[in-house]
């Protein structure tokens, strides 16, 4: 297999290069390479073999000529909305499904990929996403272009694709996301060592991501229609680590947003690399969309890791770039230094709310499995006849159960009735004995979370008072001044942090 996998490798790479000549002999490749897409190219072989899925899983690796990425992936979602319905069985007992990717038919299909136990390579997709990894440029245009965005990360219902065993996760939305972080960044998604280069093209895929995780679930009249960004995140398993990053390569522009996106703002005074406000992503402040968007990163583990760090790195550097000051007359000026400190620990607070949240629900959801488990487990040993006679004590199940009964002798030879209410009344016991309430342990990792989330956030106010403490002109009075103004900044924004996530945040997931 590893010899396998090395060669997919090896051959993408090769035609990735290749892929880059203007020749007439790799122009009219390319052509056929496409149009090749809808047939089968293996024809006699004992399962289909698409020219999409083939191609797909060597464009994995290399970097592919925009052109070619744009025109092949064109087409591939053309193939797809044209080809959504399945028909199988026989004659007398023929089934129609309706709204099914080409590459969730029924039947057999040939392994193509090898090395991930949840990718077999049989959705196209999977391999084109990462091919869009490896090309910032092309993935940007791809997902700013026509509705390319809403259908592959809203529309699509991407396939499970495991080998041999049920898998529980799908590849396609980890490669979704690297696709996401190279259109986001300006730069491939394991580049090395990481870039970042934004620019207005990779600002509106960013407002795009923001926008669409951070949305509220749909409703028609009392029927949920439509997921919340935060669900869409719990289904698309696999994709949490990249929003993260995404989230962190716009941390600047988040802060923007969290400060009303205006243009005498603290985050205005600086555009990171870009050329003008014009360049910048300009996510929704009024409509609280970023603090959504927060509320749903918040949820998940690495995202939440990738977002807080993030925001303790950047805090710093507008504290740094614009230091208080005290002038002669002893008057402190740390407005901009309030403003660092308040704006990171109001991300802070709402990231911390959500995962504390997060966690409690996903403890009592996993609590409630487990009571229901250790109930039916009882019900099936004990429910349907509890009988006692001449000195033992049996336990019939269900009929349907197919198990034989079981006999568990027990202190004296006589039927007794009330020997068998006894015994079924303490097996009643038993049974929630056995229930589990751990409640308080995830009270606990909540208040752990928000304990550690309160002292990181306020480290960019320390590294301030530090500094002021060991500078002599400072005063003792004007030092407290500063030290006063700091840390109310701090406690505003992470209090207003956290009511904003319990006001209008995304509702926590048992999923995780």
């Amino acid at each position: 297999m590893k010899l396998v996998e090395g060669f997919e490798k090896q051959l993408g790479m090769a035609l990735a290069t290749a892929s880059h000549s203007d020749s007439d002999s790799m122009r009219t490749w390319k052509t056929d390479v496409i149009d090749l897409g809808g047939q089968n190219v293996r024809p006699g072989g004992e399962n289909p073999v698409y020219g999409f899925q083939a191609m797909s899983n060597l464009m994995r690796n290399g970097e592919y000529r925009t052109d070619f990425l744009h025109d092949y992936g064109d087409h591939l979602i053309a193939y797809e909305k044209s080809h959504t319905s399945d028909e199988y069985g026989g004659l007398q007992r023929r089934v129609t499904r309706k709204d099914v990717l080409f590459w969730d038919h029924s039947g057999q299909w040939e392994q193509l990929h090898y090395g991930d136990a949840d990718d077999a390579g049989r959705d196209p997709m999977t391999g084109f996403m990462e091919a869009l990894g490896h090309n910032s440029d092309a993935s940007t245009q791809f997902f700013n272009e026509g509705d390319n965005f809403d259908y592959l990360t809203d529309k699509r219902e991407w396939p499970e694709d495991s080998v041999g065993e049920h898998a529980k996760t799908v590849a396609g939305y980890d490669s979704l996301g690297h696709a996401l972080e190279s259109a986001t960044t300006g730069a491939p998604y394991d580049a090395h060592p990481p870039a970042l280069h934004r620019d207005a093209d990779t600002a509106r895929v960013a407002e795009k991501v923001v926008a669409l995780y951070g949305r509220d679930a749909e409703y028609q009249g009392h029927d949920q229609v439509g997921l919340s960004g935060a669900q869409l995140m719990h289904k698309q398993q696999g994709i949490s680590d990249s929003l993260g990053k995404i989230g962190a390569a716009y941390i600047d522009d988040i802060d923007w947003a969290m400060d009303h996106d205006a243009d005498k703002s603290l985050y205005a005074m600086d555009n990171g690399g870009r050329s003008s406000l014009g360049e910048r992503a300009h996510f929704d402040a009024k409509g609280l969309g970023v603090t959504k968007f927060l509320s749903t990163l918040g949820q998940d583990p690495l995202a939440y890791t990738e977002v807080g760090q993030a925001q303790q790195v950047y805090s710093t550097s507008p504290v740094d770039a614009h230091p208080p000051t005290v002038d002669a007359q002893g008057h402190v000026h740390s407005v901009q230094a309030e403003t660092a400190v308040r704006t990171g620990a109001e991300v802070q607070g709402t990231l911390d709310r959500a995962r504390a949240e997060q966690i409690k629900a996903h403890g009592q959801a996993m609590d409630e499995a487990y009571n229901k488990a250790i109930d039916a487990r009882m019900d099936r040993q004990k429910m349907v006849v509890g009988a006692v006679t001449g000195g033992m004590f049996s336990l019939v199940p269900e009929a349907e159960t197919g198990l034989a009964a079981t006999v568990i002798p027990i202190v004296g030879d006589q039927t007794s009735e009330v020997t068998g209410t006894l015994i079924e009344k303490n097996l009643d016991a038993y049974t929630e004995a056995q229930h589990r309430d751990n409640s308080e342990q995830y009270h606990a990792e909540g208040n752990q979370v928000y304990e550690h989330g309160f002292k990181a956030s306020m480290q960019p106010a320390y590294t301030v008072l530090n500094r002021a403490d060991h500078d002599s002109r400072w005063t003792r009075d004007t030092y407290q001044t500063l030290s006063n103004a700091l840390v109310s900044a701090h406690q505003d924004g992470y209090s207003s942090g956290s009511q904003l996530q319990e006001d209008v945040g995304q509702l926590p997931s048992s999923e995780g």
